[in-house]
């Protein structure tokens, strides 16, 4: 298979040298190679001294046109297997039998001249002395084999790896400061598994567990001391790191632990709760269940500020209690502290729902007061709906409301629904449609109710806001599902409600993200006649957040159309992120550095420009959020398009494997769809067959393979 490359760093980099004598070479700038293992394999060499004081000198990256000629695959096979062995040494017979495989006659001089290969991609025509030394026959009485020359001459991530977690150790020991160690170690491992494309490989197992180990060394050290150096300052950089680990390695409970407990100390108990969940959830799947010490943290989140109350001991005796009591009681009590018939009540609630109700009785998580409803006693309705929704019971908001006639908008339930509203679109950025979607019909129906009540108010553009981003939010969710049709009427009913306001903000916003569904339906003419019309409606507004989004989304739309306008409309997107907004934006609009960036890398795709698209979305992803998972899936799956046109299976395989379970986790169908249709194309290649692709096979399509 053709072994991928990364460009995410660009093709040249500036990079402190020193100098050492070597043979005829007597000021030759070491390091003279550096190969990065964690992540898809790089290789840069040095190309030319660009200072003296201080010693810098400009690394390049092997082109793809080096990479994909003639014996590059076996010769890079060779550097992989050298790699992983002890002082990069390996014995003739050794590497005869990995080259050998299925039967296939291999002889000493082919070795030999993969060996020569691989000198010659190595080393520059420039310095021919410097061949033999890069990859040097070695010869003895006892073995005969090539060995990799060793640091300072090429520099291997790996060992720096090592070495930088070595040094934290030992300056901890010593009650020095080792935090620049472990952040270094940190952002080594931080790129990727070790030779991605080598992951079911023996010869390289023992590297890829080391670096995994040392990056969970490396996370766990980071939080701990961000924290006790930085006290309460440092929480938010240790949870950022905890959190972007623990979404990647998600059966981790070393490093799910301290992030719930940190979870915990910032009041975010229902975030913690949810991770762990997660677990479960995969756990459950391999017939396991969590560590003791990770139930105990669970447990102490749910009894975390909880008020202690008798157990109630079964639900049927506490209906009974209640109804028994509801008719003597019933002329005393207002409508808002009507008693709930339970048996109508939880009828219309998901399966699920009604578990986390009676899970949530049963570990006394509800207020005291819930146990006194229970027993018949009056008890406020706002109350119960409040302290439900806070606990992520869906639903609970409609089902607990008084009949309409009963009932007042106010202010205090307008905020608790636009609070709501706000941490569902959070949920559907970070979780996907399949969580966002949960309940979400019986939620939508509280906040059009609620609408509808506050007509002639002065409620009434406050209510009406929240149901026009609730709509949105139900459009984006059926478009991620591949549900067109019935994304569109949302996106209709959203912008009915927006034009009853006279709102630009939240027409353009409407029209934006239709335009969005429109990209995602591969119809770029629609998506443009859309997105150019939300533009002129918010021009020169100060809407700043959603018109760079806006001019993001058109500036893909025309690279679809391959229109020449895509790279001017994105840059006058990004002149944007150098502009400070002066009015409060509603629309929930993601546009950052990171998405321009990303955005650059989709659109030179589209373009056919693969090699830039592959750099521009390396770059991107080293900032992007690591909790949007939606949109990680999507560069991903983009990414993995690029190096199939490259011809860069490993990398292919290994993105669209990273982009199809994300997208799975997210319930994000189109990025699914494409990852599927990719998957079919690698089967059908003349690499069909190949050991990676079958097992891209087990995952995406489990139940067609043999």
């Amino acid at each position: 298979m053709t072994t991928a490359y990364r460009f995410s760093e660009g093709s040249d980099q500036i990079r402190p040298v020193q100098f050492l004598s070597r043979g005829e070479l007597e000021q030759l700038p070491v390091p003279f190679i550096r190969i990065t293992t964690c992540g898809l394999l790089a290789v840069e060499v040095v190309a030319e001294m660009v200072s003296s004081d201080p010693p810098l000198a400009r690394y390049v990256s092997l082109t793809p046109e080096q990479l994909r000629g003639r014996g590059t695959g076996p010769a890079l096979m060779l550097l992989k297997l050298l790699l992983t062995r002890h002082e990069r040494f390996a014995s003739r017979g050794w590497l005869m039998e990995e080259f050998c495989h299925d039967g296939e006659l291999f002889s000493s001089v082919r070795l030999d001249n993969i060996v020569s290969q691989l000198r010659g991609l190595l080393c520059p025509p420039a310095f021919p002395s410097l061949r033999k030394q890069l990859v040097v026959h070695v010869r003895s009485s006892r073995d005969d084999g090539y060995q990799l020359a060793a640091y300072p001459l090429i520099w291997v991530d790996q060992d720096a790896l090592v070495w930088n977690v070595e040094q934290a150790t030992r300056m901890e020991r010593f009650g020095d400061r080792a935090l620049p160690f472990w952040e270094q170690a940190y952002a080594l491992a931080r790129r990727g598994p070790y030779l991605p494309g080598e992951r079911y490989a023996d010869w390289a197992s023992f590297q890829r567990e080391q670096a995994a180990s040392l990056l969970r060394q490396s996370v766990l050290a980071l939080a701990r001391l961000y924290q006790a150096q930085h006290g309460v300052a440092g929480e938010e950089e240790a949870m950022l790191i905890l959190r972007t680990y623990w979404q990647e390695h998600q059966r981790e409970e070393d490093v799910l632990r301290p992030l719930m407990e940190l979870l915990g100390r910032r009041e975010c108990v229902h975030e913690a709760l949810g991770y762990y969940g997660q677990l479960c959830r995969l756990l459950q799947e391999d017939e396991y269940e969590p560590d003791s010490q990770t139930q105990d943290v669970a447990q102490y989140l749910r009894n975390k500020q909880i008020q202690r109350s008798p157990i109630v001991q079964t639900q049927h005796t506490s209906i009974s209690a209640m109804s028994e009591t509801k008719n003597s009681n019933e002329e005393d009590i207002s409508p808002d502290e009507a008693l709930l018939d339970w048996p109508a009540l939880f009828s219309p609630l998901m399966q699920d729902d009604i578990v986390s109700f009676q899970k949530l009785v049963q570990e006394q998580t509800l207020p005291l007061s819930v146990e006194q409803l229970l027993k018949g006693e009056k008890f406020s309705m706002d109350i119960l709906r409040r302290k439900l929704l806070q606990l992520g019971v869906i639903g609970t908001t409609f089902l607990l409301s008084p009949p309409l006639d009963s009932m007042k908008p106010h202010k205090d339930s307008l905020i608790l629904l636009e609070n709501e509203m706000t941490s569902k679109w959070m949920l559907y950025y970070t979780g996907g449609a399949i969580r966002a979607s949960f309940g979400f019909d019986l939620w939508l129906q509280e906040i059009a109710r609620n609408a509808q009540l506050a007509r002639g108010t002065i409620f009434s553009e406050h209510a009406n806001l929240v149901l026009c981003m609730s709509y949105q939010l139900q459009g984006c969710i059926l478009r991620d599902m591949m549900r067109f049709e019935e994304a569109h009427k949302a996106f209709r009913q959203a912008f009915i409600v927006a034009q009853e306001m006279i709102h630009p903000e939240m027409i353009a916003a409407t029209l934006a993200r239709e335009g969005v569904t429109f990209i995602q339906q591969d119809q770029p003419t629609e998506a443009i006649g859309c997105l150019n019309h939300a533009q002129k409606l918010i021009k020169h507004l100060g809407f700043i957040n959603l018109e760079g989004y806006i001019l993001q989304a058109l500036s893909e739309a025309q690279a679809k159309n391959q229109s020449p306008l895509s790279w001017k409309t994105l840059e006058d997107a990004e002149g944007f992120l150098e502009q400070k907004s002066q009015i409060s934006e509603y629309s929930l609009t993601h546009f950052n550095t990171a998405s321009v960036i990303a955005q650059r890398g989709v659109n030179a795709a589209l373009l056919h420009q693969y090699s830039k698209s592959v750099e521009l979305i390396d770059q991107s992803l080293k900032s992007y959020d690591a909790t949007l998972i939606r949109g990680r899936a999507r560069l991903l799956i983009q990414k993995a398009e690029a190096y199939w046109n490259l011809e860069a299976m490993d990398a292919c395989v290994y993105s669209t494997q990273e982009a199809f379970l994300l997208a799975q986790s997210a319930g994000a169908s189109k990025t699914m769809a494409r990852a599927k249709n990719l998957h079919q194309v690698l089967i059908q290649s003349p690499w069909g067959k190949e050991r990676e692709i079958i097992a891209l096979s087990e995952i995406i399509s489990p139940n067609h393979t043999s």
